[in-house]
């Protein structure tokens, strides 16, 4: 059965807790409240996107009563080609995504991620949950994180190719 759920309060809190000023934007909002300009979306240090399809991005309110709106996932690779930041965070609908929703492949962001996306659902399904195997302990991004998980709520991943395979 599906229903629409937000996770967002979890990153959001971890974020805050670190001094971050956070502007959290829900999926279903995105298609309207998202930056339109690079100038608004330089006003960021990072964009963070999870679990929010490319088409919301693309096609809004004003796109569907015919007004001609800007590609806002070209938008989001300028920003990043300027310097900004970008993290894809998993979910049903990043990366390739449920079905293959999130639409992701072959698009600007794709080109941004150090990774080439499924053709199809990309969807690991673990329901009985699992620990992240980690490669590479000294990267930046990991700073803080237990080297030993006692406890995983990790229920499913994404699956994408990288130089060494499909991870």
């Amino acid at each position: 059965m599906g229903r629409y759920v937000e996770h967002g309060g979890y990153l959001l809190k971890a974020l805050e807790k670190a001094g971050m000023d956070v502007v959290y934007i829900p999926t279903n909002r995105v298609a309207e409240e998202f930056p339109w300009t690079p100038d608004e979306l330089k006003k960021y240090d990072v964009i963070v996107v999870s679990d929010v399809g490319s088409n919301t991005f693309l096609i809004s309110a004003r796109t569907m009563a015919g007004e001609k709106t800007p590609n806002r996932l070209k938008l989001i690779e300028q920003y990043v080609r300027e310097g900004g930041r970008f993290i894809m965070w998993g979910g049903y609908l990043s990366f390739t995504g449920l079905h293959g929703y999130g639409f992701y492949k072959r698009t600007p962001i794709e080109r941004l991620l150090p990774v080439e996306l499924m053709e199809t659902d990309d969807r690991v399904e673990v329901p009985e949950g699992f620990l992240p195997r980690i490669l590479v302990k000294d990267h930046p991004i990991l700073q803080g994180i237990p080297e030993k998980w006692e406890y995983s709520s990790v229920l499913y991943a994404n699956m994408v190719k990288c130089c060494a395979g499909e991870i």
